[in-house]
């Protein structure tokens, strides 16, 4: 069993996926936009690059990886093209 498998075993789902938009990254949901306490994780192929929780709305939360601060370690984290399976 893949690791992308193991992450549906236990109940994730894609629900959207990251794309460059005029050179920067943003991303699109198809569900779960306002779920709260969420694990969420970054796919790119058959490879899990990241797990994350957050109590905040997903999609602020993922507005946190596309704005980065100057100093989040996020700035240099998101993947450029990945999957983002939520349960």
């Amino acid at each position: 069993m893949t690791k992308i498998e193991k992450l549906k075993f236990v109940g994730f789902e894609k629900v959207g996926s990251w794309f460059l938009q005029n050179n920067n990254p943003t991303y699109s949901l198809t569900k779960n936009e306002d779920s709260k306490c969420v694990l969420y994780s970054f796919t790119s192929e058959d490879n899990v690059l990241y797990i994350g929780k957050t109590v905040q709305a997903l999609k602020r939360r993922l507005d946190g990886y596309r704005k980065p601060g100057p100093t989040q370690r996020a700035r240099t984290a998101v993947p450029q093209s990945s999957s983002l399976p939520a349960k």
